[in-house]
Order: C-alpha cells, then sequence, then structure tokens
C-alpha cells in the first residue's frame, strides 16, 4: 500500500469517527453504528501490515514467529508501533458500534413498545424496512456480534 493509499484511509477513518460523534449525538444510532464500524475497518486495514511485506513461505512464516518472539518494545519498528496503535482503535471503534447498535436496539425497541400501547394496529420499526434496509441490519448485526 502507497502512502498516499494510507493517507487516504486515514482521512476516510477519521471522516466517519467524526460522522459516527456527530450522528450519535444527535440521536441517530443505526448511522452511528456504520460509521464507527466502517471507521474500524479502514483503521484494521491501516494497522495490517501490507501482503508484500509478508513472506508465506513456510520458512517466512516460522522466521515472523521466532521475530515476533524474540521482539522487545525496545527494538519495535515505528511502523509496527503505528500499527499497533492504529490496531488499538480498530478496537475502540468495533466498541463503539456495538454500543450504538445495542442503542438503537433498544431505543426501536421502547418506540414499538410505547407506539403499540398506543395503537394496536401499529407495525413494528422493523417490518417497514426495505428488503435492502433489513438485509444491511442484518450484516451489520453478524458482523459486529
Amino acid at each position: 500500500m502507497t502512502t498516499e493509499e494510507d493517507k487516504h484511509k486515514l482521512d476516510e477513518a477519521f471522516a466517519s469517527i467524526e460522522g459516527g460523534n456527530y450522528k450519535e449525538n444527535k440521536g441517530q444510532f443505526w448511522d452511528a453504528t456504520n460509521d464507527f464500524f466502517k471507521a474500524r475497518n479502514l483503521l484494521n486495514e491501516l494497522a495490517t501490515p501490507p501482503s508484500d511485506d509478508l513472506d508465506n513461505s513456510a520458512e517466512g512464516a516460522t522466521a515472523r514467529v521466532e521475530e515476533t518472539a524474540n521482539r522487545d518494545a525496545v527494538n519495535t519498528t515505528e511502523q509496527d508501533k503505528i500499527r499497533f496503535l492504529y490496531r488499538q482503535q480498530a478496537h475502540e471503534y468495533y466498541y463503539r458500534a456495538r454500543q450504538a447498535l445495542v442503542k438503537t436496539l433498544q431505543q426501536e425497541s421502547d418506540k414499538d413498545r410505547d407506539e403499540q400501547s398506543k395503537n394496536e394496529n401499529y407495525e413494528y420499526q422493523s417490518h417497514s424496512l426495505s428488503d435492502d434496509q433489513a438485509q444491511e441490519r442484518l450484516i451489520l448485526f453478524a458482523s459486529l456480534f
């Protein structure tokens, strides 16, 4: 991956985080979940070494295991430290995406319960989703849990 690709992904991740924070503050938890999950995926990509940096032979795999086992914090390269930070942030936004999803499910459940008590013919929010919306929610839920 080139530096330009990294910069673009980082810019996208920051935009997704900002969007997620804004939408979460507005109570738009489905959209916040999507943004946080997108940020998580981008940060995860930035945390992963490019495949051309890896020797996929058995000897290369053994060497990587030995190198990892013998490496201490003092000898960690700057790029490894940066990848570690990206990975930590990816975990943080995975957690934030899950929290936002739980909030939106609770919010919709509460609204459905309240509306059902007022109107026995009320159609649950989840029943009024388009097939695409339902599929998107299913994929997001399965990806997070």
